[in-house]
């Protein structure tokens, strides 16, 4: 991903829009009113597929990454600013975004149907680039459950971050899962995350 502002003494945080009640030109048409100037469009990048734009205060004080992610299928927004919940505030007021809380007790809902399951892990790992142990007992419990494709699409959403701290959860399901795809899945993820340095 691209950083078009410069990333020193800021913080950060991530939005999932809710696309079904936005859309692109929406989004653009928010961010203006902020302030915001589009900086450079990634039409489609050749490695991920997926595409990009990132804006900017004029200052280069804040920037916002809009991006239509092909790997996690999630439109989200990546937010950097000095004063960054006041920037992620204007841009709630002006745009459907999903929030964690409500992700995190989606997630513990026996309601859900297999795809707003895979939807729910998906979006976690997308809002959650830091380690969230929230998450990971949402992770650890749909590897719990009987559907094999389910726990591979937990596998590939634990993937998207490759927290270190998931490793050995990762290991027992490399060791234990009753599918071979989530075993060897499992396996590739354990030992990408070894070769990460400390």
């Amino acid at each position: 991903m691209t950083d078009s502002a410069r990333h020193d003494e800021r913080s950060e945080e991530y939005l999932i829009l809710e696309m079904d009640l936005t859309s692109r030109s929406g989004f653009g048409d928010a961010v203006r009113e902020m302030g915001l100037e589009l900086q450079r469009t990634v039409e489609k990048d050749p490695k991920t597929g997926s595409y990009e734009e990132i804006w900017a205060t004029p200052d280069k004080r804040a920037a916002i990454n809009y991006v239509e992610d092909a790997i996690s299928r999630q439109t989200f927004l990546w937010v950097r600013a000095a004063r960054v919940k006041e920037l992620v505030h204007e841009i709630k007021k002006r745009l459907p975004v999903y929030e964690f809380e409500d992700l995190a007790d989606e997630a513990w809902s026996d309601l859900l149907i297999h795809d707003q399951r895979v939807n729910v892990v998906n979006r976690l790992a997308v809002i959650c680039p830091k380690f969230n142990e929230e998450v990971l007992r949402i992770f650890r419990d749909y590897l719990s459950m009987p559907d094999p494709l389910l726990r591979q699409a937990t596998l590939f959403a634990i993937a998207y971050r490759s927290w270190p701290e998931v490793l050995p959860l990762v290991e027992e399901v490399a060791a234990k899962d009753p599918d071979e795809q989530a075993r060897s899945m499992a396996a590739r993820i354990a030992a990408s995350l070894k070769q990460r340095p400390s």
